[in-house]
């Protein structure tokens, strides 16, 4: 809570998402395997007509994927349907923003 109200008056900053985890430091294995995860769903996400693949960023922490970028709400939907369907995604967290 106190690193929120810290990112919180920064100038310019528009909305917080506070997906912050305390854990111990990752092994080797696990942020192998994250890297996997993000590769997969990328490419995945080159398949999928719905929505452009490069408009979407993705990041893997602990099997958690974190979807963001600047689209549609039907192209969000698609993307995370796509991301929570591919292979060893634990959870998506979605931090789009919306243009319609």
């Amino acid at each position: 809570a106190q690193i929120e109200r810290i990112v919180a008056n920064i100038q310019n900053v528009g909305k917080i998402h506070n997906e912050l985890v305390i854990s111990g430091q990752s092994s080797l294995t696990s942020r192998s395997n994250d890297t996997l995860i993000t590769s997969n769903v990328k490419m995945r996400f080159v398949g999928d007509k719905r929505f452009s693949a490069t408009s979407i960023k993705v990041v893997t922490e602990n099997g958690t994927v974190y979807l963001m970028g600047i689209v549609n709400h039907a192209e969000a939907q698609a993307a995370s349907e796509v991301a929570s369907g591919s292979r060893g995604v634990s959870r998506v967290v979605e931090l789009f923003e919306y243009v319609d």
